[in-house]
């Protein structure tokens, strides 16, 4: 396997761990702002502005609104890259056959 195989395959789970970790972190931080952050009964509603301010649940909040901001980042520069691979794979192919034909 040469060099450029092994780099491509390094980086590929570098960013597949990355984009991993994004998508936990925005899981976790979900599942925990819903079971600490969020009110359970009826007079729990009148203290929503307290809620809001507890540090814990600032966190929460900062944590969701980075991992969607990341993971939605991650998924369209993985997309772009991908269109680009495929607009240069089919270039490549229809020089391929233009040379072919000559």
């Amino acid at each position: 396997m040469n060099a450029y195989v092994k780099t491509c395959i390094k980086e590929t789970a570098v960013f597949l761990m990355i984009y991993a970790f994004w998508c936990l972190a925005h899981g976790v931080s979900t599942e925990l702002f819903h079971q600490c952050c969020q009110p359970k009964s009826m007079t729990e509603y009148l203290f929503i502005p307290f809620y809001n301010e507890i540090p814990y649940c600032k966190a929460l909040i900062w944590v969701q609104y980075n991992a969607h901001k990341t993971s939605q980042q991650l998924l369209l520069s993985t997309v772009s890259w991908a269109m680009r691979v495929l607009t240069s794979h089919m270039l490549l192919e229809i020089n391929y056959i233009k040379h072919k034909g000559d």
